[in-house]
């Protein structure tokens, strides 16, 4: 089963459904070589930075049980927040943006028989309680969902459309509370990946090369020639090693993740940032990390990191992004070691996205049987939305 990565220091076991981790968290450190902090999504709320708020407008998305007419080609999206909103027995489905009408447009073209309700709140009524819980000494886990090998620029498979949202709401059953964000935004993100490309293939053209040294080799003819004069039983000869990284993941997968990085160079780049908090026991709350670890490609797979701050509240209610330049600039620079061989790598705050991997991360539920509002009608409603609070009606 797998568990939280929790922040804390030195070396970490990570179970996951593939093998066991040891994940090295690296620090941030000041001029003077002090560490001020872990690196990764939260860096900020760990240093006390404070998030800039986003001023958002929340719609209710009533799913349908129906599944015909159905295009998730058409979710390519650019911009907007899906949240899911969990109280122990229903899971409300939200969207939210500063301006929501072009994100439900989307929805309403992938979902034609999807309903929207405009809510007068920007966070779920129970937060509050859910706190007081927390206070009181309830088990809880504020995550952030990261890549497990911080690949930035691998492609994720279309075959997983509309799959993840679904295992996530069935896993929150087990919970009293869960706040789940998807956060998706425009990011240039594009010259990082064709340097970061450029960079695996100087890597593992060096990796091939080898590496050039000169060793001390004994000269038999020096030898005699100390005996008789004239010679040195000892000369310096140039010959190559195996570079330390040969036969290594990156030395085996370097012209792949570089072939990708390329591709996705060429698309418009987006950033999808996950975070959430959980509420249940000691044996539930880590559920929470299977739906994310069964998202997964050949090279890389999801993995949501406890860093054990309530600070991250601050940036679940003001919907605010971490900026991942640093981390990607590390990756680029370094052909993806993310730190001199390795040793250092970093996780980054964001999944690199293109438009068309964005369904992977970001549906509806439609799936019968989950604790969700469903529409109770077939008619595809106008666009035309009452402001309402809760489940409200819609013009035909």
């Amino acid at each position: 089963m797998p568990y939280l990565m929790y922040a804390t220091t030195g070396y970490f076991l990570v179970k996951t459904p593939w093998c066991l981790l040891f994940i090295k968290m690296p620090f941030v450190r000041d001029e003077k070589g002090n560490v001020q902090g872990y690196t990764g999504a939260f860096i900020f709320a760990l240093n006390n930075v404070e998030p800039q708020k986003r001023d958002v407008k929340c719609v209710e998305v009533l799913t349908p049980l129906s599944s015909d007419n159905i295009d998730l080609t058409k979710l390519s999206i650019h911009q907007g927040n899906l949240e899911l909103w969990f109280d122990g027995k229903v899971c409300r489905v939200v969207l939210s943006d500063e301006q929501p009408d072009v994100l439900i447009s989307h929805f309403k073209s992938a979902y034609p028989s999807a309903q929207f309700i405009d809510l007068e709140e920007k966070e779920p009524p129970w937060v509050n309680d859910m706190i007081d819980q927390i206070k009181q000494g309830a088990t809880f886990a504020t995550f952030d969902v990261e890549q497990a090998h911080a690949l930035p620029f691998v492609e994720w498979p279309l075959d997983e459309y509309g799959r993840l949202i679904p295992r996530l709401i069935r896993t929150m059953t087990n919970l009293k509370y869960a706040w789940v964000q998807f956060k998706l935004m425009p990011y240039n993100w594009s010259v990082l990946a064709e340097y970061a490309a450029n960079n695996i293939m100087k890597l593992v053209k060096e990796i091939e090369e080898g590496v050039e040294v000169t060793m001390p080799h004994v000269n038999p003819a020096g030898i005699t020639g100390l005996l008789g004069g004239g010679g040195h039983p000892i000369e310096l000869r140039r010959e190559v090693r195996p570079h330390p990284l040969h036969g290594s993941t990156l030395h085996q997968i370097g012209k792949k993740l570089a072939d990708m990085a390329l591709r996705k160079g060429q698309k418009p780049p987006l950033i999808l940032e996950i975070h959430g908090i959980a509420v249940g026991t000691d044996e539930t709350v880590p559920l929470i990390t299977q739906p994310f670890n069964s998202v997964k490609n050949d090279f890389d797979f999801l993995m949501p990191v406890d860093y054990g701050t309530s600070r991250m509240m601050r940036w679940l209610r003001s919907r605010a992004l971490a900026d991942p330049a640093e981390q990607l600039k590390i990756y680029a620079e370094t052909g993806c070691l993310g730190g001199e061989f390795g040793y250092e790598r970093e996780l980054i705050p964001s999944l690199c996205l293109v438009p068309e991997e964005v369904p992977v991360f970001i549906h509806l539920p439609i799936e019968p049987g989950l604790p969700i509002n469903y529409t109770r009608t077939s008619f595809v409603p106008s666009l035309h939305r009452e402001k309402k609070k809760g489940i409200g009606v819609f013009e035909e």
